[in-house]
């Protein structure tokens, strides 16, 4: 009797329990994964930091790169190439534009031109578009300032203007590089501008030279110049992948950097991942991620969420053959 009785609550709490851990709570995420989470949370490594050798704790085993390459894709240009060992990536920069203000023709022709420069994409490879924000520099517009400075006194010295006219000219201009300097990227409060960024992987570096070609030439003249497509050279692309761990460093600095040095000068010096949060160098990040989407939606549908001030964004994509897309429909 009893022990009969235990072996059938023991067997109802197991199966209880086994079931519960199926459930999911959230669309996609079972129990058990979250369970598991959470006791890798409590057991394993959490923080991480940058230092020399080959410790289990060096931010450095975070990246799922190993270094940027570079090679040529015309005569002028080089390429900078993301070696993640197994495969590769490059990046264009596109130029953010008010999507919203256009006519739906011009919005339509831009959506025919993007379509056009993705069917480029094999089935075996992926693309992705990401929003970034960074500090802006300044540099040039304070030299174009400095040197109308240098103007206005060179001809007060000549004799050509007289120093009452040339005053408040002179005030205008260090006026405006005052203000310049105040928001420029080593400011105390600098001005932060969005970038736009196409990136494609492959396992060929020679396919992938050829997808961002194509895509960068196929935006260039569809858009008629406006998205200004720019391809990534090595030092870009280590801007464009330290943008993804923090918003706070002077791009400046990697124009000095010798290519050995662009990992270090990338990786953060530390980060620590919470329950539902991690945190980068002092600064704590959420990450959200989109379950699924409409069916039919609207011209510039991502919009809402792209447009959040300060968020990091990324839309992974790759194409699918026509019964593959069908289906997906139909669910």
């Amino acid at each position: 009797g009893f022990s009969t009785i235990m072996k059938l609550v023991i067997s109802g709490v197991t199966i209880f329990i086994t079931a519960a851990l199926f459930m999911s709570f959230e669309p996609g995420v079972r129990l058990y994964k979250q369970v598991g989470d959470l006791f890798k949370h409590f057991f394993g490594i959490n923080t991480y930091k940058k230092m020399k050798g080959s410790s289990k704790k060096n931010v450095k085993n975070l990246l799922p790169y190993v270094g940027i390459l570079e090679q040529d894709y015309d005569e002028k240009h080089k390429i900078g190439i993301i070696d993640y060992k197994e495969y590769f990536g490059a990046a264009i920069e596109l130029n953010s534009i008010q999507f919203y203000m256009l006519a739906e023709a011009r919005q339509n022709a831009y959506i025919e031109t993007l379509e056009s420069a993705f069917k480029t994409v094999a089935p075996e490879d992926l693309g992705a578009i990401y929003k970034f924000a960074r500090p802006m520099v300044f540099d040039n517009y304070i030299d174009n300032e400095c040197k109308k400075r240098e103007e206005i006194l060179e001809s007060v010295r000549h004799g050509s203007t007289n120093i009452n006219e040339a005053r408040p000219r002179l005030e205008i201009a260090e006026a405006r590089i005052q203000n310049l300097e105040q928001m420029n990227v080593d400011s105390e409060f600098p001005v932060f501008k969005d970038h736009m960024y196409l990136a494609f992987f492959s396992t060929n570096v020679k396919s992938l030279i050829q997808v961002i070609n194509f895509v960068s030439s196929t935006i260039e003249s569809g858009s008629g110049g406006a998205l200004e497509p720019k391809i990534l050279d090595r030092k870009q692309t280590a801007i464009f992948l330290k943008s993804f761990y923090t918003t706070n460093f002077d791009e400046r600095e990697v124009k000095n950097l010798d290519p050995k040095d662009l990992l270090n000068w990338i990786m953060p010096d530390k980060v620590t991942f919470g329950l539902n949060r991690v945190t980068i160098d002092g600064k704590a990040y959420s990450c959200y991620q989109l379950s699924d989407y409409p069916i039919a939606v609207p011209n510039a549908w991502g919009r809402a969420f792209f447009s959040v001030p300060g968020a990091r964004i990324c839309c992974k994509f790759r194409t699918v053959d026509q019964g593959e897309s069908e289906k997906r429909l139909d669910k």
